[in-house]
């Protein structure tokens, strides 16, 4: 049996073969392996990101799934943030916003999203729809761009880390802005990035079985108070008893259980924890 690599003319795309036949496709250390030509700087109290041309291969725009396609950028791309967009950042508190190169189909555009105390899937197999950036600009986790658009793809192209005295009139100079691409900006996929801790009490219930459709890793944390049942209570992930609730003899379950539940892994809390569940947290 034979294998090899093939790749196309320019060298930035390719797959593994094996008899002939693509075995994995990829995405070689060609132009669109390096690091994104990306710089963000504040004027007027206004902050712009700057995409110079740069070779990238986007998802296609089928949302079950298709051909690739490899766009390069023949002219800066860029993208202003107006004084008073705070993209959902706080005075004084340091935030890191994302800058994605966005692709309709036709033509590529740059946008903006604050991950700080947003939750979004910057996973780039997936589609994103844009809101139309102005000054009203005041939410976390929500990708802003010159103009709305509508399940396009997307590439993480760099990242800001900005502190402002006051949130929204950009006056201070990021403490980082630089573009991702190889191993630059791998910190922006961990397991907490894009995520927030919420509240999911009000619909979460004891002997349901849940399950984690989000496609990142998220982190199940719940606290529990004394029942009057004498049996240990758990949380389950996959079937699998994974953190126990600990229990006293005369009351029952108490204390908390945590968990780290993988992408499109099951998860529930034994039934007879019944109503003792104070609160039922996830970080998603």
């Amino acid at each position: 049996m034979s294998a090899g690599i093939r790749s196309d003319a320019s060298g930035v795309m390719g797959a593994l073969q094996v008899a002939g036949a693509d075995a994995m496709q990829f995405t070689n250390a060609g132009s669109a392996g390096s690091i994104a030509p990306f710089t963000a700087s504040v004027a007027a109290n206004a902050l712009t990101g700057v995409l110079s041309p740069y070779s990238k291969v986007y998802r296609s725009l089928t949302q079950s799934g298709g051909v690739p396609t490899q766009v390069t950028n023949t002219a800066n791309l860029s993208l202003t943030v107006p004084n008073g967009a705070t993209l959902g950042s706080a005075s004084g508190i340091p935030s890191t916003l994302v800058w994605l190169s966005l692709w309709n189909g036709s033509s590529e555009s740059l946008g903006v999203v604050n991950i700080t105390n947003g939750s979004i899937n910057l996973d780039e197999s997936l589609l994103v729809s844009t809101t139309a950036i102005s000054s009203s600009a005041t939410s976390a986790g929500v990708v802003y761009s010159a103009v709305a658009l509508t399940n396009v793809a997307f590439k993480i192209v760099g990242y800001t880390t900005i502190t402002e005295a006051t949130a929204g009139a950009w006056a201070t100079a990021p403490a980082v802005g630089a573009g991702v691409g190889g191993f630059a900006g791998e910190n922006l996929i961990g397991l907490g990035v894009g995520q927030t801790w919420q509240n999911v009490t009000a619909s979460r219930a004891a002997g349901t079985t849940y399950y984690n459709t989000t496609g990142r890793p998220i982190v199940v944390s719940l606290m529990a108070g004394s029942t009057g049942f004498n049996t240990a209570a758990y949380l389950y992930v996959n079937g699998g008893a994974v953190s126990m609730f600990p229990y006293q003899a005369s009351y029952g379950p108490s204390g908390s259980a945590f968990a780290v539940v993988p992408p499109g892994a099951s998860y529930m809390v034994s039934s007879n924890v019944g109503s003792c569940i104070q609160y039922w947290m996830e970080l998603r």
